[in-house]
């Protein structure tokens, strides 16, 4: 029920950048978040064995961190790197293998792979790749990326998080307000088009890569902003296929 007063608003507000016309849409959405199921995933923030166990995937797999530096939580940036030592000019500090980046190539080919209808969805929102294989691992058991997923932040200031009463301090501010307006328009409407996808698949069919309960408008813009604020285009290494070139999230 909660889902389709999101898909009125949305058909109400049309292409409106007025910030009183999306006011139904806020209403909507925290109605949506209030009937969603709790997550049995832990919420808490990532402890010092969560980096530990991070550090040793990191480096099991291939990774290198120079001995001078840690990863360290608790900071007033969040959760990242630190020297603990010095470090000369041009030394190597962090070496990342292509194996430990999310990519959208390789996320597609995942996704596509285990659900082949969901070719249809990623065709018309390329880049919700990387934030559903985001989804998919977090709630797969045993996953690869377990280690890595547990570190990151569990919300963000992203204007996916903002309150209604946070984006009226923006009126005045028409770049801004338009953008973030935005912002929030079409990720709510990628939001139904997954939705929608997951609710007509058939129970246990391949199509429900994610289980339907775990795919909550919290668990979307959290998979959203994290894309948002860790993508980054990465050169293709010397002799990889055209194949492998693409977008990352690390």
């Amino acid at each position: 029920l909660f889902v389709w007063l999101v898909v009125q608003a949305l058909h109400d507000l049309g292409d409106s950048l007025s910030l009183d016309r999306f006011k139904p849409l806020f209403d909507a959405i925290a109605a949506l978040k209030s009937s969603s199921p709790a997550s049995s995933l832990s919420e808490a923030p990532a402890t010092p064995a969560d980096l530990a166990k991070f550090t040793r995937w990191f480096s099991s797999n291939s990774g290198i961190i120079n001995k001078n530096v840690t990863l360290a939580s608790h900071l007033a940036e969040g959760t990242g790197l630190i020297a603990t030592g010095p470090i000369k000019e041009g030394e190597l500090v962090v070496s990342v293998p292509i194996h430990l980046m999310m990519t959208e190539l390789a996320a597609i080919d995942s996704l596509t792979t285990s659900a082949p209808s969901l070719k249809s969805v990623i065709s018309h929102f390329p880049e919700l790749a990387l934030q559903l294989m985001l989804i998919k691992e977090k709630h797969t058991p045993g996953s690869f990326w377990e280690s890595y997923i547990r570190v990151l932040p569990k919300s963000y200031t992203t204007p996916l998080f903002w309150s209604w009463e946070e984006f009226k301090e923006l009126e005045g501010c028409t770049g801004a307000l338009f953008d973030s307006l935005k912002c929030i328009r079409v990720i709510a409407q990628q939001f139904i088009y997954v939705f929608e996808f997951l609710q007509g698949a058939q129970p246990g069919s391949s199509d429900r890569f994610i289980p339907p309960t775990a795919f909550t408008w919290q668990e979307f813009i959290w998979a959203v902003s994290t894309v948002m604020t860790r993508k980054n285009r990465v050169l293709k290494p010397t002799g990889m296929s055209d194949g492998d070139d693409g977008a990352g999230a690390g």
